[in-house]
């Protein structure tokens, strides 16, 4: 049994507290308000700068200053869990095949769900504008910036949190769901929202929090490359060939899409297999009697006595 002095010292120093389910949904839901009001005025006066705005202070920052306010355990709150050279290549490889089959998705949606031309018409105003910049510049805005603050918030923070109330399979689901929500667009809320699952998953079976971010940088880095490739084409003077559209769709373009679906396919499918299944430790406040050793052994700020009794696991109520 642990004494009561160490059981206090325990309680005053927990090894392993991270935020509550509650609290992760109310700091998702600040998030998504700040975002709305804020976010979107910021980012109307200034697209580039309100994009830097709305990423560091209303993404990120109210997890990172929950999570840091509240003295909660960084590493396991964030799942931040190193990975090996191999591993952030497979996962580059997964997404570029996962980028191509949500890609064909995203096609038969515009064939059923066509976009109307006021909404193409905000977007090609958006694309003008990063395309006036240098493409290392947009990278950074686009690929770099949302692939480190919203993987903190959504595939960190949150799924953290939700994995406490849910098994990991409803966790990726729900968090994957709230990721679409969260972008505002009807439009593209069913491939951010497989995105956001696949991103997920990736989290959960490699245990590390990098993956999800590797994953959701190349795929919005690809997306800006072919951005670009478009635009240099269309000065050029030659045009890429445009996707089939809701009118008509030819047995040449068929002939096209299935190959390219089943390779891309073909390629999701071993790269999910060939990442490393280390798996994320329990969401609950359960920490080994090695953290406890490790955290009473740097804490010097009152020079308390570490727990004698090594096997006693400490729990914290959040």
């Amino acid at each position: 049994m642990v004494n009561e002095g160490n059981q206090h010292y325990i309680e005053r120093h927990p090894p392993s507290k991270t935020p509550s389910f509650k609290a992760t949904i109310l700091i998702y839901l600040l998030s998504s308000l700040l975002l709305v009001i804020l976010g979107s005025l910021f980012q109307s006066l200034h697209l580039l700068s309100g994009l830097v705005i709305s990423e560091l202070a209303f993404v990120v920052a109210p997890a990172l200053f929950f999570t840091l306010h509240g003295r909660y355990h960084v590493a396991r709150t964030f799942h931040l869990h190193p990975i090996t050279s191999k591993t952030a290549i497979i996962t580059i490889i997964t997404t570029v095949a996962a980028f191509v089959l949500i890609g064909i998705f995203s096609v038969l949606q515009e064939i059923i769900l066509p976009r109307s031309e006021d909404y193409q018409q905000i977007w090609e105003t958006i694309l003008q504008q990063f395309h006036q910049i240098p493409l290392v510049l947009t990278l950074l805005l686009v690929s770099l910036l949302p692939g480190l603050c919203e993987e903190l918030l959504f595939r960190g923070f949150l799924l953290h949190g939700v994995r406490k109330k849910c098994s990991d399979t409803w966790a990726i689901l729900v968090v994957g769901l709230l990721f679409g929500a969260f972008h505002l667009d009807p439009y593209r809320f069913f491939p951010v929202t497989l995105l956001g699952i696949l991103f997920g998953y990736m989290v959960v079976r490699t245990g590390s929090l990098f993956t999800g971010m590797i994953a959701h940088g190349t795929n919005n880095a690809i997306a800006v490359l072919i951005s670009y490739a478009v635009k240099s084409s269309q000065e050029s003077g030659i045009p890429l060939t445009a996707p089939p559209s809701q009118d008509v769709i030819t047995l040449e373009a068929l002939l096209t899409v299935i190959p390219v679906f089943i390779i891309a396919l073909l390629g999701f499918l071993a790269g999910i297999r060939a990442l490393p299944h280390n798996g994320l430790p329990s969401a609950t406040d359960e920490a080994p009697a090695a953290d406890v050793r490790e955290y009473s052994a740097h804490d010097d700020v009152n020079h308390a006595t570490p727990p004698e009794h090594e096997g006693e696991a400490p729990q914290d109520d959040v």
